[in-house]
C-alpha cells in the first residue's frame, strides 16, 4: 500500500520499520500519516526517490487517525480551512450551490476545492444534475465538524437550512429531511419540527416505516421540550400524535396482511 500511495517500490528503510511498529495494519492511518508527513516535508521525494529528511520520532505524527487528521487540517491555509468547515456541516456530501450561497468567500471557492480534492481531503461525487462533493472518508468530516465551536456550528447549520430553502425552493420535498437536521441543529426548532412532520408523511406514503415513526418521535421530542405552554403548542402535539399513529396503523396492517 505504501508502494501504492508512493508510487514508488523503494520504501525508506526507517519508514517502514515506522509502519510496522506504529500503524498497525490500519489502511487509512497509514494513508493519513503518509499524507501527514509528506506535508510536513518530513517525506520528500528526491532524485533519488523517496527520503526521510529527519527523526520520523520528531515528525510528530500522531498516535490515532482523528490526531493525524487534526494535524493535517492545521496545516491548511486559513480560507481553504474555513471552506472545509462549511462543507463538513453541510454534511459527508456537500453540493456545490449550498456551499457556494453559504460561504463569505466565493471567490475563493474553486481555488480552495481544488486545492482541498489535492490533498486528497474531498473528492467530486458527481456532475450531473448537480456538481457534488464528498468527504474522502467519514472520519474526516467528523474531525472538521468537531472541530468547530458549537456556537459556530449553529449558525452555520442555520444558514444552510435557509440556503437550501432559497437555492432549492421549488425541489424542497427532496430536501426535507437535510432541512429538518439542520433547523434541529440551528436557531429554528419550529422549521425543524415542520420538516421532521413533512418528512414523516414523506416516508409514511413510501411505507417507509421505521423512517417516518423516527422522524415523528424527534418532532415530538422537540415540541414537548419547548418551554411555552401555548395553544399552538398543543395544537402541534394533538397533529404529530395523530400523524404518528398512522405510522403503527400501517404497521399494524401489514402484520395482519402477513399473519393472515
Amino acid at each position: 500500500m505504501v508502494e501504492s500511495l508512493l508510487n514508488t517500490d523503494q520504501v525508506p528503510a526507517e519508514l517502514k520499520k515506522f509502519i510496522q511498529k506504529k500503524v498497525e495494519g490500519n489502511p487509512f492511518y497509514l494513508e493519513e500519516m503518509i499524507n501527514s508527513m509528506i506535508e510536513s516535508g518530513a517525506l520528500i521525494e528526491g532524485e533519488n526517490g523517496w527520503q526521510i529528511t529527519r527523526s520520523i520520532q520528531d515528525a510528530e505524527v500522531s498516535s490515532t487517525i482523528q490526531g493525524v487528521i487534526a494535524g493535517r487540517l492545521d496545516r491548511l491555509e486559513s480560507k481553504s480551512k474555513r471552506i472545509l468547515q462549511e462543507a463538513s456541516v453541510i454534511g459527508r456530501a456537500f453540493l456545490y450551490d449550498i456551499l457556494y450561497s453559504v460561504t463569505n468567500m466565493q471567490d475563493k471557492l474553486d481555488k480552495c476545492l481544488s486545492g482541498l480534492e489535492r490533498f486528497q481531503l474531498i473528492r467530486p461525487r458527481s456532475l450531473e444534475p448537480d456538481l457534488e462533493y464528498i468527504f474522502k472518508h467519514a472520519l474526516t468530516q467528523e474531525v472538521v465538524y468537531n472541530g468547530l465551536l458549537k456556537k459556530e456550528r449553529r449558525l452555520i447549520h442555520e444558514r444552510v437550512g435557509r440556503v437550501i430553502e432559497e437555492v432549492f425552493h421549488d425541489r424542497l420535498p427532496e430536501f426535507y429531511e437535510s432541512l429538518a437536521h439542520h433547523f434541529a441543529r440551528g436557531q429554528s426548532i419550529d422549521k425543524a419540527i415542520d420538516y421532521l412532520a413533512k418528512s414523516g408523511e414523506k416516508s409514511l406514503k413510501r411505507f417507509a416505516l421505521e423512517e417516518a415513526d423516527q422522524n415523528y418521535r424527534i418532532a415530538f421530542g422537540l415540541v414537548v421540550n419547548q418551554l411555552d405552554e401555548s395553544d399552538r403548542k398543543n395544537e402541534l402535539v394533538i397533529d404529530i400524535i395523530l400523524n404518528w399513529a398512522l405510522v403503527f396503523n400501517c404497521g399494524l396492517e401489514r402484520w395482519l396482511g402477513w399473519a393472515l
